[in-house]
């Protein structure tokens, strides 16, 4: 195990955790995604699964299509299983959903959200989201954040990913109490990720360095 300690856990699905060698693991919670807590458990993690998909499709396609755009996000290192870097004890009452981590690189500071960005910055921010937009389309973009400074340009955007399909599983999931099974094999094809196309993009995580 490498040294960890939980950086964040106020995020809609995921929790964040600093490893400590210059990289993060945005590490998906188990959650209900109704309203209530109604219905098969699998059902809510299938759809806890897609969501955790999306994301990582979207940066293996930030990858392949735009170097540049890449600036603006996060380096990325490839997806983990959060439980194998993790330990329990920091971890602690969390649970996090096995297999569903993606290893990133660390942005000192705090994000914040467009809305509480001065007028030019939300207006490139803005711009560069457009373009990450039509890149990785079907996501919503604009539930997103940024640290200013970035990393590698003026700011660096996270958050970018977030999958506008959920409440296409989780309504019937909080109406019926269970999905039907075509549903169910829609939600395991969306949670799969192409693994040569993101072998072909970036690193694994485990072929990382440290920075000195």
């Amino acid at each position: 195990m490498v040294q960890t300690r939980l950086l964040s856990n106020d995020g809609a699905y995921a929790a964040v955790f600093d490893l400590g060698d210059g990289t993060v693991v945005k590490a998906y919670r188990r959650k209900y995604t109704t309203t209530f807590a109604l219905g098969e458990w699998s059902d809510h993690e299938a759809i806890i699964r897609a969501t955790w998909a999306n994301e990582v499709r979207a940066y293996a396609a930030l990858m392949a299509a735009d170097p540049d755009l890449c600036n603006f996000v996060p380096r990325f290192y490839g997806h983990c299983d959060p439980l194998d870097l993790i330990s329990s004890a920091v971890i602690g009452s969390l649970r996090l959903v096995s297999g569903c981590g993606i290893r990133l690189e660390r942005i000192d500071g705090r994000a914040a959200k467009l809305a509480a960005l001065d007028d030019d910055l939300r207006e490139a921010v803005t711009r560069i989201l457009w373009r990450i937009r039509g890149v990785i389309e079907p996501g919503n973009v604009w539930d997103s954040s940024c640290f200013v400074p970035g990393s590698r340009a003026e700011f660096t955007i996270i958050d970018f990913a977030l999958w506008d399909g959920v409440d296409d599983y989780s309504e019937p999931l909080e109406r019926r109490g269970y999905l039907l099974e075509h549903q169910r094999a829609e939600l395991q094809s969306l949670g799969g990720v192409d693994e040569a196309a993101i072998a072909m993009t970036q690193s694994h995580a485990d072929e990382y360095q440290a920075p000195e």
